[in-house]
């Protein structure tokens, strides 16, 4: 290998069990517990639990598809502008939602573009079976974490787009043409050659066969004969059993027509339909019912209004008592007030004019003032000031003295101590009297109105009392006229019953029902007696005997004959003896046939067999030399196609690994040629050459007959294999060997057996366990979901999903 090459500053991821990490630890730290779905598709609000391996199983339309783009949607969250997104809201409403529950579980997975979940973390039905990249994004991923550098199989490329290209215009496409054409004018002279092989040897063999069946047909013939005429002889039989049937049947017609008259004798006491007259007298009996159920109703209604009228009676007598002994002392409190003289609540008071109080004061100043400035003015010196004192107190006191008593007014006002006195008083003996508080007033008037009030209830508590006496007398004799109108009712629904069972005892019948079943048994009967007197007339009219008297008496001839011939009662059933009719047709039928491959084997006989000899040996050669042709043509196509189909499979793989490092090429190839012997037992391994050119090694598998042949020379199981070994490693490169991620599968290996699908499963066993993904299943067949249930175990999750208007189930 080139050290250039070798040497590179990105080191080479480590492969699937070589990474040194806890797979429980992984799985549980990339574990999603449950997938909500909301208004999406046919689950309006459902969560599904996910496990570290969860299957959904269901038929066609039970919602796999869903839950497929569910998954989508909840990893990839595509914008709504985007292609897959408008995808999304097209199919299931803008309102659809499905996300991983709880977010903290699902923010562990790192984020998954649309074309990487596609790409790599999705399996669908039918992706095995295209070729490693039929989407051109398939190994993105992987390129940008794992490769860089400068390696460009781009030689190795053309050479094989050469190879892989469909063009008519390259020669091995000519080629392949020119070889179909020569295959396809091949068979088709193969088959006319054959067409005419097979008619020859077919008339050999009539031939051949013709003296043999010529013997075998004429004893079939006479054997036939002998069956024809002891079927013919029992026919007879039969025929004499089914007359001796028929006389037995007219008889028996005769007797039940004889009896049917009977019966209707027997049921003449309802010849005449009475039911009106019963429903009249039931008519009647349900008014009476009614009249006595209305008055049960009334009784009952009085006597709650009588009990209701004795309970407000009893109240208001009980409140009797004590509303007159307030009355009482209401009268003598209003009589204590009216004996109270009037002027005892007047008194004598003095009031001040203020304004005329400050009037008086002024003029006091001014007078003052006028007295002492005056005669100090007159008697100058120190005796004006003795003299002008007094002369200014004089002087004030004469101006403001009048003005102080005209300010002065006397007035007459009501004593309210007396009052309240009073008021007390009352109080306190009304208490004391009654053993109650008096009601909350402040004046002599609201005490005297409350007294009053107290008298007024007292009266109308005592018309309350008459008028509840009154209306309990009142109540007391609609009940007894009531009671006697239900007792005259009852009565008259006993007399009634008494006459509808009279009625019925008469006619003897239990109730109207059997009346009308003895009336309607009447008319069947007198209806049966008819159609069998109609039968004995037609009877008669076809010449059987000229009145029935005479018939009775021919049955009975015709049956005693029979007995003596030895004729049996009973023979063959009617499908019995239609079968035997059928018998002798078929023998009949087959004795023509007989007759005429009799004359058929004759004549093949008869034929030349020398020349049908020569023309089958001439046919042999030929097809021998065909045959060979046309299997050296198959297997030049078989090689052709298989050289094209390898080239375009390597095609995509170097288109897709361009520019990867021949370093990480090599690791990966040795990883997928890993994984390709877990489910491909005895794969050899796969490498690069030292030269630094990039060839696959051949994939060596034993075939049927133990030699080892190149995969792409094998089934197209085989080769699905290796695509779906390829499609899970490249997708576990494209994480860390701790970095958690999820992948789904949905219906991965139609094309696959039951030993190819247990490989394939275990294989995704032991990638799970190596790297902890997550994985999620969806398919409808029963044996592909117990077979994974078997491989991961029970503790696998299942889903179990039905069509819509069912209840889906979860193991």
């Amino acid at each position: 290998m080139n050290s250039k090459k070798s040497s590179r500053k990105k080191s080479a991821p480590e492969l699937p069990g070589i990474i040194e990490n806890s797979a429980e630890s992984t799985a549980n730290a990339a574990l999603v517990p449950r997938l909500a779905l909301t208004d999406f598709g046919k689950f309006r609000d459902r969560r599904f639990a996910l496990g570290a391996t969860t299957i959904f199983f269901g038929p066609n339309e039970a919602g796999k598809t869903t839950v497929f783009d569910a998954l989508f949607a909840a990893l990839c969250k595509p914008r709504a502008n985007r292609v897959d997104g408008k995808r999304l809201r097209e199919r299931y409403g803008e309102d659809a939602l499905a996300v991983f529950e709880p977010e903290s579980a699902a923010k562990r997975l790192p984020a998954v573009t649309e074309e990487e979940f596609m790409n790599l973390y999705a399996v669908r039905a039918g992706d095995i079976r295209v070729e490693i990249t039929a989407r051109s994004s398939w190994m993105d991923r992987v390129k940008s974490r794992l490769f860089s550098g400068d390696l460009d199989p781009a030689a190795v490329a053309r050479n094989l787009a050469v190879l892989a290209s469909d063009d008519g215009k390259r020669v091995h496409n000519k080629e392949l043409k020119k070889f179909y054409s020569e295959l396809a004018r091949c068979e088709q002279e193969l088959a006319e050659k054959n067409d005419e092989q097979q008619r020859l040897r077919q008339r050999e063999k009539e031939i051949e066969q013709a003296g043999a069946r010529l013997e075998a047909t004429r004893d079939e013939i006479q054997s036939a004969r002998e069956r024809l005429e002891e079927f013919e002889n029992e026919a007879r039989h039969e025929e004499r059993i089914r007359e001796r049937d028929v006389w037995n049947r007219r008889l028996k017609l005769l007797k039940d027509h004889e009896q049917a008259g009977q019966r209707v004798e027997s049921l003449a006491l309802y010849a005449v339909d009475e039911l009106p007259a019963l429903d009249a007298l039931q008519n009647e009996l349900q008014k009476s019912h009614e009249g006595v159920l209305a008055c049960a109703s009334r009784v009952e209604h009085q006597a709650r209004e009588l009990e209701q009228a004795r309970a407000a009676l009893e109240d208001s007598e009980a409140r009797e008592p004590l509303a007159r002994r307030k009355r009482s002392e209401a009268d003598h409190c209003l009589d204590r007030m009216q004996r109270t003289a009037t002027n005892s609540y007047i008194k004598t008071v003095t009031r001040w004019n203020t304004g005329r109080l400050i009037a008086a004061a002024i003029g006091a100043v001014l007078g003052g003032c006028a007295g002492f400035f005056g005669v100090a003015a007159l008697m100058p010196g120190a005796e004006s000031l003795a003299a002008a004192v007094p002369a200014g107190i004089l002087g004030a006191l004469l101006l403001g003295a009048p003005l102080i008593w005209a300010a002065r007014s006397v007035a007459q006002i009501p004593d309210d101590s007396a009052r309240r006195g009073l008021l007390s008083g009352i109080k306190d003996d009304w208490r004391s009297r009654l053993g109650e508080e008096f009601p909350p007033v402040e004046s002599l008037e609201a005490a005297a109105e409350a007294l009053t009030r107290f008298r007024l209830d007292a009266e109308a508590l005592q018309k309350q009392i008459d008028a509840e006496n009154e209306r309990v007398r009142e109540l007391k004799n609609a009940l007894a006229e009531t009671q006697s109108e239900r007792e005259a009712a009852v009565n008259r629904h006993r007399a009634r019953e008494v006459e509808i069972s009279n009625w019925l005892r008469d006619r003897k019948v239990e109730d109207r029902a059997g009346y009308v079943l003895k009336c309607d048994e009447r008319r069947r009967r007198l209806e049966e007696q008819e159609r069998l007197a109609n039968e004995i007339a037609r009877m008669i009219e076809q010449g059987a005997a000229p009145d029935a008297e005479a018939l009775q008496l021919e049955c009975e001839r015709r049956l005693k004959a029979l007995d003596e011939d030895g004729v049996p009662a009973h023979g063959k059933t009617e499908t019995e003896f239609r079968g035997l009719q059928n018998e002798i047709s078929r023998t009949r039928m087959r004795l023509d046939q007989l007759n005429r491959e009799e004359r058929e084997l004759g004549e093949k006989r008869a034929g030349d067999s020398g020349e049908l000899r020569g023309a089958l040996q001439r046919l042999t050669a030929e097809l021998g030399g065909l045959e060979q042709s046309s299997l050296r043509l198959k297997a030049d196509i078989a090689g052709r196609e298989l050289d094209k189909d390898a080239a375009g499979a390597a095609l995509n793989i170097f288109e897709d690994l361009r520019s990867d490092n021949n370093v990480l090429l090599e690791q990966l190839l040795g990883e997928l040629g890993q994984s390709v012997r877990k489910i491909l037992p005895g794969v050899a391994s796969m490498s690069l050459q030292q030269d630094g050119d990039f060839a696959l090694q051949e994939l060596m598998i034993p075939d049927a007959g133990g030699t080892e042949r190149p995969i792409d020379h094998l089934s197209s199981g085989t080769r699905d294999s290796f695509v779906f070994a390829a499609r899970i490693a490249l997708a576990g490169h494209s994480r860390d060997g701790d970095d958690p991620a999820m992948l789904i599968l949905d219906e991965p290996f139609l094309t696959l057996d039951e030993p190819r699908e247990r490989q394939c499963l275990e294989f995704l066993r032991e990638f799970q366990q190596e790297r902890g993904w997550q994985l999620v299943l969806l398919t409808k067949e029963e044996r592909l979901r117990d077979l994974a249930r078997e491989v991961f175990g029970e503790a696998a999750l299942l889903h179990e999903l039905n069509r819509i208007g069912s209840e889906d189930a979860e193991k």
